[in-house]
Parts: structure tokens; sequence; C-alpha cells
């Protein structure tokens, strides 16, 4: 369907109504101030919804910290011998 300010193959321009004159229409006070509040609470929204991902994606790394000294913690446990730490060999008398 052609654009209704276009000319169309044969030349003709479809006249449906007025032409757009780059000008915004007036609009009323109503109009404007209940759009100035949906867009002061659209930003409110916007900075709620960002705080909620970075909260979550906080949430989301000190998981993945925990998991990786858990993971760190199960390795340590497979040494037979264990783990000895230097103040623990001062407090045993040596084998004879």
């Amino acid at each position: 369907m052609p654009h209704p300010h276009l000319a169309d193959d044969s030349g003709h321009t479809a006249n449906t109504g007025p032409r757009p004159t780059g000008r915004t229409p007036l609009r009323s006070a109503a109009t404007t101030r209940n759009q100035g509040k949906t867009m002061y609470e659209y930003e409110i929204y916007r900075s709620a919804s960002a705080e909620l991902i970075r909260r979550a994606d906080a949430e989301r790394e000190i998981g993945r910290a925990r998991r990786a000294r858990r993971a760190a913690r199960r390795t340590g446990r497979q040494d037979p011998e264990g783990k000895v730490r230097q103040t623990d060999r001062d407090r045993f008398a040596p084998a004879a």
C-alpha cells in the first residue's frame, strides 16, 4: 500500500488528510502533566530495575566465591596425610 503522501506509479498523490507540518501538535496542560508523571514513574522503574539487577549480580558473585572456597576445601580433604600447619609441628615430640 503506498504511503498517502507519496506519489504512486501513476504520478498522483493520495489525498487522505492534511500533510504533516513537522510541528508537534499542541497538547493540553493535563496531557503534558500526565506525560511528565508517566516519564517520572518510568525513570523510577528503570532505576529500581537497574538496582535489582546490580543486587542480583552481587549475590551471584558471592555464590560463586563461596562455591570456589568450598571446592578448594574439598580438594584438601583428599590428601591422605592431611595438611600440617607449622605451629602443629612444635606441639608433638619427635618420633623415636
